[in-house]
C-alpha cells in the first residue's frame, strides 16, 4: 500500500522567474519556471495528495483524496487546469480508487469494490470512462504507468506477494505477462508506448534489478550495472531508460542511473555533494529527476542532466524560497514538468522551460552547476 501524506491545500500564486546559467565561457541557458496551478482539495474531501509517479506534458497530474467521514475512503483524482480543482475518477460501484500516472490524456491506477480485490484501472479523464484492466484469471492487479496507447503495472494470480509485470493496450483482454523466465516476480513502472521498464527479482524477497522490455517476456533485458546490488527503472522514451540503483559502488546510497538499452551502458548521474538521487524521465537527450543531501537541507531538489553526473542543473534554485522542495517527473522537448511544495505542505504543479543561448545550442550541451524529496512512489524491495 502507498502511504498518503495528509495535507490541506490552499490557493497561492507564484510569479514566473527567469535565471541565466553559464554553460561555458560564453554560452548561457535561460531557465524560466511557471506555477501552473495549486493543487486544490475538493470540498467533500478532508485531504488530498498528488501521489503519482508522473506529471505529464501540459501539467496534468494524478493522486487521490481521502474522505474520513465515510470511513477513510480514498478516491482517485486528476488535476490539470489553472483552477487547480481535480476531477474525481472513482468509478461507480467502487468503494475506493487510486491514480498513479498520467500521459496527459489517460490516467491509470487501481480500485476495489466491496466484494473484490484491487484491480488495475484505466481512465480517460472521467469516472465514467473507467476500464477494468484486471487480466482474466488473476486475483488482483495495479497499473503504474501509461504512455502512448499502452498501460503497464503488475498482476498476481493468487493472494500472495508474487507479482508479474504486465502491459495492456486499453483492455483486460489485451494483457501480456512480461515476467521473464527465471524470475520469481516483476513489476513494470512506465512505458513509452513501445518499450516498458521496471524491475524484477529472481528469488522472492531478494534485491530487485532494473528490467527493460519490448512488449514480451522474452524481450526482457536486465539493466543492473556491475557493482550495484539493486536497481529500478522508472522512465523511458523508447531509446533511453532512467531510474536508480545502489550497492557497494554507491556506498549503498541511491544513485540516479541512465541506460541506453544494456547494463553495460549504465551511467551514474548522482551529482557530487548529493547523498541520493533518482532519475524519473528522459526525452532521449536530457534526463530529469531529483536528489538530496546536506547542501539541500535533506529536502528534495528537482534536477536536470544531459547524460553525465557533472552536467546536472539544480532546478530548485530557480524557484522562490517559499517553495522548499521540488521533484521533476517528465521532460518534453525543452520543457520539464514537476511538483513543488511549500513549508505548509501545499503542492504546486511547476513547469520549467530551458532555452539554451545562443540559438542552436541543444540540451545535449548543457553543463551543470554545482550546487531535496524521494519520489512519492515508494518501491518496496
Amino acid at each position: 500500500m502507498i502511504h498518503i501524506r495528509s495535507k490541506h491545500m490552499t490557493q497561492a500564486l507564484l510569479m514566473g522567474v527567469t535565471l541565466l546559467f553559464f554553460l561555458g565561457s560564453d554560452a548561457l541557458a535561460t531557465i524560466t519556471y511557471t506555477d501552473l496551478y495549486t493543487l486544490q482539495t475538493p470540498a467533500q474531501f478532508d485531504s488530498s495528495s498528488p501521489d503519482g509517479n508522473q506529471i505529464a506534458a501540459g501539467g496534468q497530474t494524478v493522486g487521490y483524496g481521502k474522505q474520513t467521514a465515510t470511513g477513510s475512503v480514498f478516491n482517485a483524482l486528476v488535476w490539470g487546469d489553472s483552477s487547480g480543482n481535480p476531477v474525481n475518477l472513482n468509478p461507480s460501484g467502487f468503494v475506493s480508487s487510486f491514480a498513479y500516472a498520467t500521459d496527459g490524456t489517460q490516467q491509470v491506477g487501481y480500485g476495489s469494490t466491496a466484494t473484490s480485490s484491487d484491480v488495475a484501472l484505466l481512465w480517460s479523464g472521467t469516472a465514467a470512462s473507467a476500464v477494468n484492466l484486471n487480466p482474466n484469471g488473476y486475483y488482483s492487479s495495479v497499473a503504474w504507468g501509461v504512455g502512448g496507447s499502452q498501460q503497464v503495472g503488475f498482476a498476481n494470480r493468487y493472494s500472495t506477494d508474487t507479482y508479474h509485470a504486465f502491459v495492456w493496450n486499453g483492455t483486460a483482454a489485451s494483457a501480456v505477462d512480461l515476467n521473464p523466465a527465471g524470475y520469481a516476480s516483476s513489476t513494470a513502472i512506465n512505458t513509452s508506448g513501445t518499450q516498458q521498464v521496471g524491475y524484477g527479482s529472481v528469488e522472492q524477497g531478494t534485491h530487485v534489478t532494473a528490467l527493460l522490455w519490448n512488449g514480451s517476456a522474452g524481450s526482457a533485458v536486465n539493466l543492473n550495472p556491475a557493482g550495484f546490488t539493486a536497481s529500478e527503472a522508472f522512465g523511458t522514451n523508447g531509446s533511453q531508460q532512467v531510474g536508480e540503483g545502489d550497492g557497494p559502488s554507491t556506498g549503498n546510497n541511491y544513485n540516479a542511473l541512465l541506460w541506453n538499452g544494456s547494463s553495460a551502458s549504465a551511467v551514474d548521474l548522482n551529482p557530487a555533494g548529493f547523498d541520493a538521487s533518482f532519475a524519473q524521465g528522459t526525452n532521449g537527450i536530457a534526463q530529469v529527476g531529483d536528489g538530496y543531501g546536506p547542501a539541500t537541507g535533506n529536502l528534495y531538489n528537482a534536477l536536470l542532466w544531459s547524460g553525465t553526473a557533472g552536467s546536472f542543473i539544480d532546478l530548485q534554485s530557480v524557484l522562490p524560497p517559499t517553495l522548499i522542495s521540488s521533484e521533476a517527473y517528465s521532460i518534453s522537448g525543452n520543457t520539464v514538468y514537476g511538483l513543488a511544495s511549500d513549508a505548509s505542505g501545499n503542492d504546486y504543479a511547476i513547469e520549467w522551460t530551458i532555452v539554451p543561448e545562443p540559438a542552436g545550442v541543444s540540451l545535449l550541451a548543457i553543463a551543470g552547476l554545482g550546487l531535496l524529496r524521494r519520489p512519492r512512489l515508494q518501491i518496496q524491495r
